[in-house]
């Protein structure tokens, strides 16, 4: 059993793919090739010239065997103009390359789990089984309102149809996959006149990871799946749970969650625990290929680094500026955070009602946040880095529940009267909700300010009513398995609703991967 990764690159500047920056994208190639290699079976890369020499040449992954066969030049001239308009066709050209038993696994795969012995031998296994996807229906449905020739496995209910999901894909059946790359070319070449007709990005999902599981079950070959649940509408994949590795969770696929900067800063700390010199290789390589198209910084008026005074208060104080700009016609001052302050309390005697409570709150709340990001230095991220380990270190050991915990000072908590987070990955609001504020009653509401040290940015999380109370009854070297107990017979006897010993424990584990938290090992 060999087990493949494909990475093909068009040109040095387009790197980072869907990720935010270069390094994300090398940080997942860099965990999720360092994990495959822990189980110490054959491995093969896929790619390009370019691919190799960032892959092989600049990052050293040392691959088993690396073969160039995705080099344009490989593909047959007649069908090459499809691989410009379909990446998974790729893959599917790969996947047919291969002459041996084979896994494939995608480069935002993290596999912590053993390889089972009965997904070697399967005659096809695949990551999990999928229904009723929003890409797979309506694409099957243009399909068959558009595309004159299509299979009669493909003639089915779109709304019916099952799919596998291919972050990881393969098995001892290698010859399925060369008679599915020459289906799926004929199917294509077939229809070429009306490829047009397909919803942008749903082709691409639908001919890898739908057409392999309506071909294979055309020819009555099982499939055998990673993770055991077949995945719905309601999105059930756990692509950001990494604080709960390796014994709640062993197997992590990104997917379409690469631009979340909770999911970027995980990845690059958990390489940085895995593997610190790969990670520190990775920030060279990544800062050598920005350096191609990016040879100056320059701080955009969003940009917390920028040394622009006002630029950097227009950044931090955005939400208090749209209130204002929603109450007065006066506009505020940046440039300075003394001149600004005194804006705010001058504007907002003027105003009627609870119109200058509102105003001085979202101000009071960014104030802090600012307060926070101006105070970081060095000492405090390193403190990150050094709690996120020893946190990383116990929970691989499986004795995390041991330890004491603490509250750190690489957090912030703000509590405010009205809720002024933005839309975000913590969040199901939309992004600009807080401008509703000036209409709404005041409240009580607690948030937690992350700092991201990877992006250099504050994350703000609104915390419900588990994370307030295990904030509340955490003090100081006070026992995990203590603090569960505390927060479970406390909501006890507020209310008859009781959180799970389970739920609990996930939470205190969040806040802990998140920072809020350092533990420490309890000395007998």
């Amino acid at each position: 059993m060999k087990l493949v990764q494909s990475t093909w690159f068009n040109n040095y500047d387009h790197v980072k793919g869907n990720w935010p920056e270069e390094r994300f994208a090398l940080f997942s190639m860099a965990l999720s090739y360092h994990l495959l290699k822990k189980q110490h079976l054959p491995t093969r890369l896929n790619t390009n010239g370019i691919g190799f020499d960032i892959i092989v040449n600049m990052l050293g992954l040392e691959y088993d065997e690396v073969d160039i066969c995705l080099e344009k030049n490989r593909f047959d001239p007649q069908t090459s103009q499809l691989f410009d308009k379909y990446w998974s066709l790729h893959k599917l050209y790969a996947y047919s390359l291969q002459e041996e038993p084979f896994i494939h696994f995608d480069n935002d795969v993290y596999f912590y789990k053993k390889l089972d012995d009965s997904w070697k031998s399967a005659e096809l296994v695949a990551q999990n089984k999928e229904f009723g996807l929003s890409y797979y229906t309506i694409c099957l449905e243009e399909i068959q309102h558009h595309f004159t020739r299509i299979p009669r496995y493909l003639d089915i209910d779109p709304q019916s149809v099952m799919a596998v999901n291919a972050g990881v894909a393969g098995g001892t059946r290698f010859d399925f996959f060369k008679q599915l790359y020459r289906e799926v070319i004929l199917f294509l070449t077939d229809n070429q006149s009306h490829l047009e007709s397909l919803t942008d990005g749903f082709g691409n999902i639908f001919i890898e990871q739908c057409f392999m599981k309506k071909y294979a079950d055309s020819l009555g070959i099982p499939f055998k799946y990673i993770l055991p649940n077949t995945v719905g509408p309601s999105k059930e994949y756990r692509a950001n749970k990494f604080h709960l590795l390796p014994d709640k969770v062993d197997y992590i696929h990104v997917m379409n969650y690469k631009s979340n900067a909770t999911t970027c800063e995980s990845i690059a700390k958990m390489l940085y625990h895995t593997n610190r010199s790969l990670y520190q290789h990775c920030v060279q390589v990544a800062g050598s290929l920005q350096g191609r198209h990016q040879p100056v910084h320059k701080p955009k008026s969003s940009d917390p680094l920028s040394n622009d005074v006002s630029a950097k208060l227009r950044y931090f104080f955005r939400r208090t500026n749209r209130i204002c700009e929603l109450l007065s016609d006066t506009p505020l001052p940046f440039s300075s955070i003394e001149l600004l302050s005194e804006a705010i309390y001058l504007i907002g005697k003027s105003m009627p009602g609870n119109y200058f409570e509102v105003l001085l709150d979202v101000f009071v709340f960014e104030l802090d946040r600012y307060r926070f990001f101006m105070a970081l230095n060095a000492d405090l991220v390193a403190n990150i880095y050094r709690n996120f380990n020893t946190y990383c270190d116990a929970s691989f050991e499986n004795d995390w529940k041991e330890y004491t915990i603490s509250m750190t000072d690489t957090v912030k908590l703000l509590e405010s009267r009205w809720n002024w987070v933005e839309g975000n990955e913590f969040t199901e609001i939309p992004p600009n909700y807080y401008l509703n504020n000036t209409k709404l009653p005041p409240g009580h509401f607690a948030t937690l300010i992350y700092y991201y040290p990877e992006q250099n940015i504050p994350k703000e999380h609104p915390l419900k009513i588990c994370d307030r109370l295990i904030i509340q009854l955490s003090k100081n070297d006070i026992l995990i398995t203590e603090l569960t107990d505390l927060v479970h017979q406390s909501w006890e006897e507020r209310d008859k609703i009781v959180f799970s010993e389970n739920y609990i424990e996930e939470r205190i584990r969040f806040l802990v991967f998140q920072g809020v938290f350092a533990i420490t090992k309890q000395i007998n």
